[in-house]
């Protein structure tokens, strides 16, 4: 996988009207459209709510619950392209607190008699786990956190003494198992102190910076099937259009009416609603369960935790756009039962969240410096450059022997070959006048290949 290969996000698949929000919005704050598809998929499976679910088989039921994160540069303006597709949410919210205060001060008025008013929560910040499973309790429905920097969320898990349980909450969140939660300090003469949610729903969406995730990676959340858990994005930066002042935009007016149409489906008494897949879905599902797993079983470690998760997703991306498409639009004939079109656009872009996944950790896994390299050497492939080139390349490199240095590193990881047998690769202290070229991964990651063929390999296919 070539560490430069970013696919673009595939639009075309998702549901008319969110379509249109994307492509508007994206060309309105001049970002890539996989950033604010993203925000939108995250903000209707909020809406949507955990107690709508869509059920693959007996025992097999999948709720719209998506954790995101949208990795950028500082600077790049992540924050505020992800705000613009919160917003109506939280005016939403304004709207719901005045209710709630004037309820409460009925609720004062009357002396304080009969059941204590909760306001009705839509999202929420900063907070500790203690606070989301207490606002996963009260609000059945399910609750969208949003923050526009990540490592809030991961650094406040488990902080108490270095231990503790709060990851436990997010992964149980998440595949909506129940949950009790119960502190003693929490009991009042109102309150027994113990909160019960027997399908938590929680959505997350926020943002962080590449070298935060890169941390993330090598760390112990990665282990623990919270990562991924989490859809990312990483795209490149966009050229900035400066659109006229009378350009009006919609959006906003049309994604609020969308996620209030949504919420709608709710079910009023709060039980479970269950869609099914019609026949057709239902078979080209079983073909494709068929196919993902087989090609599991060459994977290991994060691959093959991500290719799980991405089949869970799948199903989850599918509900959430045949309740758009249901509700939202003026498509004809879209039944109650999810389709073989939701079904096919919910592969798509859940398979699309799984190579951008890949593409993430691989391209991670190189320094600044690492990447640079490599961005420099895929556009002669066939050519291949000396040491003193590269380090012309790029800023970041400090001379020729830390040009040289970065390039062994480059050997060592199997990325970069030296292909001219007559001199030494790396001797300390004197830089080499060899060339080097990229490996194709195909190639390198066959212990069999030999230095010879590697050179024709290079020679005729290039690097890929």
């Amino acid at each position: 996988m070539n560490i430069t290969n970013f696919v673009p996000f595939p639009t075309i698949s998702l549901p008319k009207p969110l379509k249109r929000i994307v492509e508007r919005i994206s060309l309105i704050k001049c970002c890539n459209p996989a950033i604010i598809a993203m925000a939108v998929i995250v903000r209707c499976a909020s809406s949507l709510g955990g107690r709508t679910k869509l059920r693959v088989r007996k025992g097999w039921n999948e709720g719209p619950q998506v954790y995101a994160i949208v990795l950028n540069d500082s600077g790049n303006g992540k924050s505020h392209q992800l705000a613009t597709v919160v917003r109506p949410i939280q005016d939403w919210q304004t709207e719901l607190f005045a209710k709630f205060e004037l309820e409460f001060e009925a609720w004062k008025k009357a002396g304080g008699s009969g059941p204590r008013p909760k306001p009705e929560r839509l999202w929420f910040g900063n907070g500790t786990s203690e606070v989301m499973l207490r606002l996963l309790a009260d609000n059945p429905h399910g609750i969208l956190r949003f923050s526009d920097e990540g490592t809030e969320i991961f650094d406040g898990m488990n902080q108490y003494k270095g231990k503790g349980n709060d990851e436990a909450g997010y992964l149980s969140a998440w595949s909506a198992e129940p949950s009790l939660f119960e502190r003693l300090s929490a009991q009042t003469k109102d309150h027994h102190g113990i909160y019960y949610s027997d399908n938590p729903s929680l959505c997350i969406l926020t943002g962080t910076q590449p070298e935060t995730w890169r941390k993330l990676l090598s760390g112990p959340h990665r282990d623990t099937g919270l990562l991924p858990r989490i859809v990312a994005c990483m795209p490149p930066a966009q050229d900035r259009v400066w659109l006229p002042e009378e350009e009006s935009d919609e959006s906003q007016q049309k994604l609020a009416e969308i996620y209030r149409m949504v919420r709608k489906t709710r079910s009023a008494d709060g039980s479970i609603k269950i869609k099914t897949f019609n026949d057709e879905a239902q078979e080209r599902f079983i073909d494709y369960w068929v196919k993902k797993g087989d090609g599991l079983q060459d994977k290991h470690g994060y691959e093959l935790s991500v290719s799980e998760k991405a089949t869970a997703y799948a199903i989850r991306f599918s509900l959430i756009f045949h309740m758009v498409r249901l509700h939202c639009s003026a498509e004809p004939n879209v039944s109650f039962q999810v389709d073989a079109k939701s079904l096919d656009a919910g592969i798509e872009i859940s398979n699309w969240f799984l190579h951008e996944a890949l593409r993430i950790e691989n391209a991670l896994s190189y320094n600044q410096k690492e990447i640079a390299t490599l961005r420099f050497l895929e556009k002669t492939p066939r050519v291949g450059q000396p040491a003193h080139k590269v380090n012309s390349s790029s800023r970041l490199f400090k001379g020729v022997l830390d040009a040289q240095k970065t390039l062994k590193e480059l050997m060592d990881k199997g990325r970069v070959c030296f292909v001219d047998p007559d001199r030494s690769p790396g001797i300390p202290g004197r830089p080499s006048d060899g060339t080097y070229r990229v490996i194709p991964e195909s190639v390198s990651c066959n212990p069999t290949e030999t230095p010879a063929n590697l050179e024709v390999s290079m020679t005729e296919g290039g690097a890929v």
